[in-house]
């Protein structure tokens, strides 16, 4: 009797745990960040080519992933071309985001690159929910795919997957200490990515800022085959001054 009520405890304990975990995987508890899906998923807006960003279907074997700084577009309201929604994102009685990913880009050789490379149809709901967590936008994510994702994968899902796991093999930077630090600077930033990641050269690390020193969001370079590689384009400054700010 003993042994069987310990069994039946101990069954109903490991189903717990599992079932929490999978919330929370659900709800992308992860870096440092805590997401509660919405009940009903958005829809996006779509997306396409435009006098003002035409169609460029070009190769590309150098790639950019872009994770943003959450908290400054949320301090703000800037950026991502229209495609912020403060709704999830800055939602701070639900959420709470830190770093997110904006997106995975084929890039050029500095001044073109491939973009908007076939039509793009509305991504499916189950898409989007999917991948809410990491990108807290409807919107940015039918961008992302419209723009960026339509000129090297062959569907949403295969684009999606791969963002997701470039974003996931990447240690995120403890920014606490750097969150308030009147001294920082892009050199910083990078020496804490760099700590996190040995394996990502220096000059494969971009900082991107307001006119203030705000930090947006940071972009690392990558080939084909999602290895770290050295930034085509000219490095960041060092020693320009770089402030954080907090979350929530």
């Amino acid at each position: 009797m003993i042994k069987r009520g310990l069994t039946k405890r101990a069954g109903l304990a490991i189903m717990l745990l599992l079932q929490t975990g999978a919330a929370m995987a659900a709800n992308g508890s992860t870096n440092g960040s805590a997401c509660v899906l919405p009940a009903l998923t958005p829809t996006p807006k779509p997306y396409g080519a435009s006098e003002r960003e035409p169609r460029r279907a070009l190769r590309s074997t150098v790639f950019t992933l872009a994770i943003s700084w959450a908290p400054q577009y949320c301090a703000t309201g800037e950026g991502m071309g229209g495609t912020f929604d403060p709704s999830l994102q800055c939602d701070t009685r639900a959420n709470r985001f830190g770093f997110i990913l904006h997106g995975l880009w084929p890039d050029g050789d500095g001044r073109t690159w491939p973009q908007y490379c076939k039509p793009a149809g509305l991504l499916r709901p189950a898409t989007i929910r999917a991948n809410l967590c990491l990108t807290p936008s409807a919107d940015l994510l039918q961008h992302e795919w419209a723009k960026h994702g339509t000129c090297a994968w062959p569907t949403p899902e295969h684009y999606f997957a791969d963002a997701r796991a470039a974003f996931e093999k990447l240690r995120l930077p403890d920014m606490a200490p750097m969150i308030g630090r009147e001294t920082l600077t892009n050199g910083d930033f990078i020496d804490a990515v760099v700590a996190a990641n040995p394996a990502i050269p220096r000059d494969a690390i971009r900082i991107a800022a307001n006119r203030e020193g705000w930090f947006q969001e940071m972009r690392i370079c990558l080939n084909a085959r999602r290895r770290y590689i050295s930034c085509p384009e000219r490095a960041d400054r060092p020693n320009r001054s770089l402030r954080i700010r907090p979350i929530g």
